[in-house]
């Protein structure tokens, strides 16, 4: 049996199944079953409270929750609880502490591509008409990645004066 946890997908239905055949539909290894889930539309489940599925699915949700959601989705499920604890021990070590927000994480990626871009720019000879370009590219990279940002943090219901104040947008931007 293979197992995926697949993320990014525009399917509709949260689990697949597929089988190893041919074109004419022999079954080509009998033992082989694929089975994917699709985990955004799995996670969405707990986001719009349908019990039923929570339910189904909840050892699958829980791999992508926050420690909000994670703790009220493991009260009374003692493997659930377990785990809590134990991913909360990791996160707390400060090994797997991050050492920069996720903004200047963002800041200093976008920073490195531009310097590339610059850099190549310039080795192959374009001028500052190329440069400006780049600049503007990166610029609207940066909003878009802003506007990506925050529609998860409102997808994870986090408070949008929250948002505002992490993402510097005004509240009607939001």
């Amino acid at each position: 049996m293979h197992i995926d946890l697949s993320y990014g997908k525009k399917d509709e239905l949260e689990k697949r199944t597929y089988y190893v055949m041919d074109k004419d539909g022999y079954l080509y290894i009998e033992n082989m079953k694929i089975i994917e889930y699709n985990m955004d539309r799995i996670t969405d489940f707990w986001y719009s409270k349908n019990k039923e599925k929570i339910e189904e699915y909840k050892y699958l949700i829980m791999l992508g929750l926050d420690r909000i959601s994670l703790n009220e989705i493991a009260k009374g499920d003692k493997y659930m609880e377990e785990y809590t604890k134990k991913v909360e021990e990791l996160n707390d070590r400060d090994a797997f502490t991050s050492w920069i927000t996720p903004e200047e994480d963002v800041e200093m990626i976008l920073n490195t591509e531009k310097h590339i871009s610059y850099d190549e720019g310039h080795t192959v000879g374009y001028g500052e008409g190329k440069s400006e370009g780049i600049d503007i590219g990166l610029e609207q990279g940066k909003l878009n990645e802003k506007l990506e940002i925050t529609r998860n943090m409102l997808k994870k219901n986090i408070d949008i004066s929250m948002i505002s104040e992490i993402i510097c947008f005004t509240k009607e931007q939001i």
